[in-house]
């Protein structure tokens, strides 16, 4: 009997069976670690947009139109009526950017409101598909 040195359709398709799981498990990986990265990108920049407007609201004077207050100190969380609104582009994203402005409050060790005739509690959102950045600061009177 002569023996020839090959494989046989058995093993032929357990092998091609192993290397289809294989790459099937090595694109799920890859299309995981992308959407990751570019999660990753987007707070980065979102967290840029932030920041900005941070510093900006740090060098305005405490009577500012930008702190302007639209007469409902207590909606500091209003996403559809809030007191500002606008849309920064970074690249190819755009962030929405609100901030509402609480006058004369301030916040407990809590994170409520209490009456502060010195103070504005200034609650910013930077939203974008359907993520968001929240960060609450305050702005005093007395610089």
């Amino acid at each position: 009997m002569n023996k020839k040195n090959a494989f046989t359709l058995p093993e032929v398709l357990v092998s091609l069976g192993i290397l289809v799981v294989g790459i099937v498990l090595a694109l799920t990986t890859s299309v995981v670690a992308f959407r990751g990265n570019e999660r990753s990108r987007e707070l980065a920049a979102a967290t840029m947009v932030m920041e900005s407007f941070l510093e900006q609201f740090g060098s305005l004077p405490y009577d500012s139109p930008t702190f302007s207050d639209d007469g409902d100190s207590l909606d500091l969380d209003d996403l559809s009526t809030p007191d500002h609104l606008t849309t920064v582009k970074l690249g190819d994203k755009e962030f929405n950017v609100i901030w509402n402005v609480a006058d004369g409050f301030g916040l407990d060790s809590l994170g409520n409101l209490i009456p502060s005739p010195s103070l504005k509690t200034i609650r910013i959102y930077v939203l974008w598909g359907n993520h968001q950045l929240t960060l609450t600061t305050l702005k005093s009177s007395e610089g």
